[in-house]
């Protein structure tokens, strides 16, 4: 069975509070495709990501995952469908790389019960696409940058969810150009990248070149030309637990 997710928003209007950041937005993310949402600072990517993940609730408009509502949809569904990084994930201090990657599987588990044969599996899986099954009992504290990132993407790829949203492009060349690279190998995943055009938008450009020269083509982009009518500041949002990423959420 296909792990496909297919996304789409109409009329999606959304803000904090009451206090529009964009309007109307009507979107479709193609299926087995990267799409990429570029913006400048204060465009209100981050708050469409959010409230395409559900993490904020629409004022109007809707959000269907799969033919359905997704702010209707149980938690525990969403999360076996859906994937989130978030900007500046961090771990419990003391954690390992291993710890962390199982909280991929968590929407899968029952209140009582621990990880199966096939849980495992698939984390040794999740570590071996990301290079870091050599630092799976490493404290995360202890990691460089590139390999705590390399980690978190390594969590959400255990969760075995159709579509992966990254709330912020990686800084740099190398780390964009691995987590395409992960996510390209996938030909069931679909990744929604969010990057600031400032930044990251040559980088960006560069690696979907490199990712095309090896011959796949199911690449998209999306740029707002315009800033929305509010700006979207962290301040002003919401700051607990992440509800559509069941894993992140624990």
């Amino acid at each position: 069975m296909s792990m496909l997710s297919h996304m789409q928003a109409k009329g999606l209007s959304a803000g904090y509070n009451g206090e529009a950041v964009f309007r109307g937005l009507d979107l479709k993310i193609p299926e087995g495709s990267i799409t990429t949402l570029i913006g400048s600072n204060g465009s209100g990517k981050s708050t469409i990501l959010k409230t395409l993940c559900r993490i904020i609730s629409p004022d109007s408009g809707a959000v269907y995952l799969d033919g359905e509502a997704i702010h209707e949809m149980p938690t525990k569904r969403v999360a076996q469908r859906l994937a989130l990084l978030p900007q500046g994930a961090q771990a419990p201090a003391g954690i390992t790389v291993g710890d962390l990657v199982e909280y991929g599987r968590f929407p899968y588990r029952s209140a009582l019960s621990g990880l199966g044969e096939k849980d495992r599996e698939i984390i040794r899986w999740a570590l071996a696409s990301t290079g870091m099954s050599s630092l799976e009992h490493r404290e995360m504290e202890r990691l460089s940058g590139g390999q705590q990132q390399r980690a978190w993407i390594a969590m959400a790829l255990a969760q075995k969810t159709g579509l992966l949203f990254l709330d912020e492009c990686p800084t740099t060349l190398d780390d964009l150009d691995s987590v395409l690279k992960h996510a390209v190998a996938l030909p069931e995943k679909q990744l929604f990248l969010r990057a600031d055009k400032q930044v990251s938008y040559g980088a960006v450009m560069e690696v979907m070149g490199r990712v095309r020269a090896a011959g796949i083509t199911n690449l998209g982009m999306m740029a707002e030309s315009q800033p929305s009518a509010a700006s979207d500041s962290d301040s002003r949002a919401p700051t607990g637990p992440d509800p559509a990423a069941g894993a992140i959420a624990q």
